[in-house]
Parts: C-alpha cells; sequence; structure tokens
C-alpha cells in the first residue's frame, strides 16, 4: 500500500505540541518525532524515496526508434 502510514500520538504532550512515532507501512520504517516538523521531514523523505525507483523506471523504458 503505497503512500500509506499509521501515525501515534503521544497524550502526554502539552498544548500546542505533536509528539509520537510514524511507520510507513509498506517498509515497515519507523521514526519517532518530538515536534511536526520532524513529522513532516520523515513524510517528505518517505515520499522522495518511493519516487526514485518509478524514475529510474521511466529512464530505462525508452522509446524503440527502430519499430516499424
Amino acid at each position: 500500500m503505497r503512500g500509506a502510514f499509521v501515525v501515534q500520538l503521544r497524550s502526554e504532550t502539552g498544548a500546542g505540541e505533536l509528539q509520537g512515532s510514524v511507520e510507513e507501512v509498506d517498509t515497515g520504517r519507523q521514526a519517532r518525532f518530538c515536534s511536526d516538523g520532524e513529522l513532516i521531514l520523515f513524510l517528505r523523505e518517505r515520499f522522495a524515496a518511493a519516487r526514485k525507483p518509478q524514475e529510474k523506471e521511466e529512464e530505462t523504458h525508452e522509446p524503440d526508434d527502430d519499430r516499424p
């Protein structure tokens, strides 16, 4: 399931604080975060990593010029 994440928030945080853990479902990669910035950074990194294989695949599938 691409692009699916499980986010668990800690209940002990103060008002306006965002802390917890996040897991990418298809890879199982996990991270703890102590701010919304850390959570967003993890999500951006995982989305970038997920796009890399697609970009490489597109580069290797160039059209054949020999086709009739």
